[in-house]
């Protein structure tokens, strides 16, 4: 299964989609909450996917994802935003965001999300 650290300073902002996750099932949720718990989770668990809660507050996770990609360069990473494509794309140019979710991700979400993933980062580990 997938490793997925789904950050939140608010749990809640990302349980629709964390529900959506556990019914695809193709992956294994962890939660943090607030960006050193998040930097520290990945260090540790080594995650294939980070789900940051950006909505309101982009700019800080644009700054989160850099510092993940310090710890781990290989770590796949999604952002929550009401920002529009282009100008989501604008601002995390770089970084290498997989993608960018919708502020209220649901189930759909989750399995575009997942396989977008999957399409990047093979098959599932064992």
């Amino acid at each position: 299964m997938y490793k997925v650290l789904l950050s939140a300073a608010q749990p809640e902002e990302l349980a629709k989609l964390a529900d959506g996750l556990e019914q695809d099932g193709r992956s294994k949720l962890y939660w943090a909450q607030g960006d050193e718990d998040t930097v520290s989770l990945t260090q540790e668990l080594a995650p294939q996917l980070v789900v940051i809660d950006g909505q309101g507050r982009e700019k800080e996770a644009f700054a989160l994802v850099s510092k993940l990609l310090m710890v781990n360069a290989m770590v796949n990473t999604a952002v929550t935003t009401a920002m529009d494509e282009e100008e989501f794309h604008e601002a995390g140019e770089g970084l290498g965001i997989l993608m960018s979710l919708p502020a209220d991700p649901g189930e759909g979400a989750a399995k575009g999300l997942m396989d977008k993933l999957v399409s990047v980062a093979g098959p599932l580990p064992a």
